[in-house]
């Protein structure tokens, strides 16, 4: 089911913009997410809030561990450039309009 939920937002990402991807270690210790800022909110949150918390769930039933951390990262899609990066528990991933500026330079 949980896999279902992760292939149904992975397929969403796509339909929004052929330019747009998430990368899911197979370790399930790091998650990438490239899109720009003109993703559809709440396509961005189902990206950022249920795709890693189902990917982080993922890892601790495959894996019987539940001390887990993910490093997660923003790319912009067009540059490559990181925009925001945290490892999770404990990272806040706060980014905006300076940060997106900021991935163009």
């Amino acid at each position: 089911m949980n896999q279902k939920n992760i292939d149904d937002i992975l397929d969403q990402v796509e339909e929004e913009n052929s330019e747009y991807s998430c990368e899911l270690s197979s370790d399930y210790s790091k998650v990438v997410y490239k899109y720009d800022e003109n993703i559809d909110g709440i396509l961005q949150a189902k990206i950022l809030v249920s795709l890693t918390s189902i990917y982080v769930m993922n890892g601790i039933i495959e894996t019987n561990n539940s001390d887990w951390s993910v490093d997660a990262s923003i790319v912009n899609c067009h540059t490559g450039k990181t925009v925001v990066q945290g490892t999770f528990p404990g990272a806040s991933l706060t980014f905006g309009e300076a940060e997106w500026k900021a991935s163009y330079e």
